[in-house]
């Protein structure tokens, strides 16, 4: 995959301050999803790190607006797949703020489902 593909499919991905439709939410779930699967993704690539940490800032935003534990568990996840990149240390201290920030509503939503 080429340099100007792989930047079409992050463009393509939006952005969290861009995700308002709680209706085309899982369309743009299951597009991320399928991105993120991709074979032609390296985890060495910078683009590719740059797209998870997009697609992760997307489940977060959708699970805010959604109150879907899936797409908060999908944050969580793929947050943590970034930090084992080698090509995304210097990313690293704002992926570890937006995983705490994803740990937190998990948190707060596992006290809600004790009560």
């Amino acid at each position: 995959m080429v340099y100007e593909d792989r930047e079409q499919y992050f463009d393509a991905v939006p952005s969290r301050d861009h995700v308002a439709n709680v209706a085309n939410i899982e369309e743009v779930a299951k597009y991320c999803r399928l991105l993120l699967a991709s074979p032609q993704t390296s985890p060495n690539d910078p683009m590719t790190v740059q797209t998870t940490v997009k697609a992760s800032d997307f489940f977060l935003q959708a699970f805010r607006l959604a109150r879907r534990p899936e797409y908060l568990n999908e944050s969580i996840s793929q947050y943590r797949g970034v930090l084992n990149m080698p090509r995304a240390r210097e990313v690293h201290f704002w992926v570890v703020v937006r995983l705490i920030s994803s740990l937190s509503h998990r948190f707060m939503l596992s006290k809600d489902r004790e009560l």
